[in-house]
């Protein structure tokens, strides 16, 4: 049976704070997975190579969100794992690394917001041009 014990008020608030991340990264990876889905099966066909340069480079962009994306969910996994260790008595509760380990994340997050926000915008660009391209070219 395991020895739990309290964690500190900070220490809950960092555990909920890795949970939330954990759940956001795990929405980002089915948004990024229907994004390349929608560029790779649809947008690539429509446009073919009038705009391959332009989404070769949205397609980098997403590739690169991944694996943030990755590097983001193995911290939160490790800070998750560190604050159970801490929950069941294996570790003591080092608060100074807690806050560190959490305030990168904290940025890391940030800056995985960011590039979601601009790999979606370039991409529904590239999606807006093309209709209004086909549009023109049934009318």
């Amino acid at each position: 049976m395991e020895n739990l014990t309290e964690m500190s008020d900070r220490a809950e608030q960092y555990h909920t704070l890795a949970k939330r991340w954990t759940s956001d990264l795990e929405f980002f990876q089915i948004e990024t997975d229907f994004l390349l889905q929608l560029q790779r099966d649809y947008l690539i066909r429509l446009t073919g190579k009038v705009a391959g340069e332009t989404l070769k480079a949205i397609d980098d962009q997403i590739l690169g969100l991944q694996l943030d994306m990755h590097e983001a969910a193995v911290r939160c996994r490790e800070q998750l794992d560190r604050l159970t260790a801490i929950a069941e008595n294996v570790t003591p509760e080092d608060i100074s690394y807690l806050l560190t380990e959490n305030n990168g994340l904290a940025d890391l997050m940030v800056n995985l917001n960011q590039e979601y926000q601009e790999v979606k915008k370039a991409l529904f660009t590239q999606v807006k041009r093309v209709m209004h391209e086909y549009k023109l070219l049934t009318d």
